[in-house]
């Protein structure tokens, strides 16, 4: 048992089955869609990429070493997944901005083609003595596997190098809230961990070609690492907090952004009682009374607007409610 393996699993999976219900009952929301994707990725990763796990799908397909692409196929598209929502966030994806096209195309595009050519390099490999721990630098010499580990590396590398560069730019950007901020920052921290995995690897493996064993660094300290790694992957949800701050921006106002929690209503939205959950949700706006609008953070709140009695107009749908009022707002 590989308990740096299991343990973050087991913490992905029981963080995905807290998200299923919602994204179950809000499957409209692509936001939720793809964190849920995100999610099942990372608990993927951590069960095939176990020891055991490759041993058995060894086994199983009579293939020696075929869990090595399956990983790799893993690695890159969970890698990709994320570079592809934190450009969703970032340049508006619901609006469908020539840039925020190009940019996915883009990364589709390459990532695809990467994992083409893991399968295609694993093909044309000689790789008959099976490694459950080791293959990285096992065979980091052997004619089309050695080009095969160091693109994975290198795909996993770019990926990362990117996405820090836009969550660091954004946070640099003016306007920005504390949560927001706060949330960029431990997402900053997640993906300089996957640049020290990511070393750990490459040094491994560069030390192989030069005749020399840092084995260790492969086996030993990238597993905790990938650990931290996807552990972080709970925070790549956007808050609604971004959401309103964007839409303020675009409108040139500035935005006081505050954030409340209905106690209870989760609760009775799980338990099927939506009319519960509206009524709760409806009663904590209508005890706001010194805000300009009130955002509704989820659809499934969606209800709850027309229960409220405040005078303080309440918007659900959050990304047309704010383009709207940011609209409002732009031509008083």
């Amino acid at each position: 048992m590989y308990i740096s393996f299991w343990i973050p699993l087991a913490v992905l999976a029981v963080a995905l089955a807290i998200r299923l219900p919602g994204i179950i009952k809000l499957w409209q929301d692509p936001l939720l869609r793809a964190v849920g994707g995100l999610l099942l990725l990372a608990c993927a990763v951590f069960v095939f990429a176990a020891p055991d796990t490759i041993a058995w799908t060894n086994r199983v397909t009579g293939v020696p070493n075929i869990s090595a692409p399956v990983v790799y196929t893993l690695l890159t598209a969970f890698c990709g997944s994320c570079l592809l929502l934190v450009i969703a966030w970032r340049n508006g994806l619901s609006e469908h901005s020539p840039r925020t096209r190009r940019a996915t195309r883009w990364v589709l595009a390459l990532y695809t083609g990467v994992i083409v050519a893991l399968w295609a390099l694993f093909a044309l490999a000689d790789v008959p003595d099976e490694r459950v721990r080791d293959l990285d630098t096992y065979y980091a010499r052997t004619a089309f596997m050695r080009e095969e580990i160091l693109l994975y590396l290198l795909a996993h590398t770019a990926a990362c190098l990117v996405t820090s560069r836009v969550i660091w730019n954004w946070i640099r950007t003016g306007g920005l809230g504390p949560w927001l901020r706060g949330g960029l920052r431990f997402m900053g921290v997640g993906y300089a961990m996957n640049l020290l995995y990511d070393g750990a690897k490459l040094s491994a493996v560069l030390a192989r070609w030069t005749g020399h064993d840092l084995d260790w660094l492969s086996t030993d300290l990238a597993p905790p690492v990938a650990c931290v790694v996807l552990a972080t992957v709970e925070s790549t949800l956007a808050p609604t907090v971004a959401l309103v701050e964007e839409e303020a921006r675009r409108a040139g106002r500035p935005a006081d952004v505050r954030t409340f929690l209905v106690d209870g209503a989760f609760a009775r939205f799980e338990a099927g009682d939506t009319h519960g959950c509206a009524r709760l949700v409806a009663k904590a706006a209508d005890a706001v009374t010194d805000a300009d609008v009130i955002v509704l953070a989820q659809a499934s709140m969606a209800p709850a607007q027309h229960l409220t009695t405040t005078a303080v107009p309440v918007l659900a749908s959050p990304r047309p409610g704010l383009a709207a009022g940011a609209d409002a707002l732009h031509r008083r």
